[in-house]
C-alpha cells in the first residue's frame, strides 16, 4: 500500500519524550503513530463518540488483569 506523509506539530518535551521512547523500544515515530492509528481509527468508526471511553476503560481494565495474571504467575 502507498505512503501518505503527514506533518503534525507537538509540543517539544512531548517530542524528546516521542524521541526516548521510540529509540528505547527499537521502531520509528512513524511506525508507532501508524500502529496507533490502526488500533484506534476502527474504534473511532464503529463506535458512538459517547461509548468510547466505556471502550477505553474496558480496554484497559483487560490490560490491568493480564498483568495481575503475571503478577499471580510470579508466586
Amino acid at each position: 500500500m502507498a505512503q501518505k506523509k503527514v506533518t503534525m506539530t507537538i509540543d517539544e518535551k512531548l517530542n524528546d519524550r516521542w524521541n526516548k521512547v521510540s529509540k528505547k523500544i527499537k521502531m520509528t515515530k512513524s511506525g508507532m503513530v501508524e500502529d496507533f492509528l490502526n488500533e484506534v481509527v476502527p474504534i473511532l468508526e464503529n463506535e458512538a463518540p459517547r461509548d468510547v471511553m466505556k471502550h477505553a476503560l474496558k480496554h484497559i481494565g483487560k490490560g490491568v488483569s493480564d498483568m495481575g495474571s503475571l503478577f499471580d504467575e510470579d508466586k
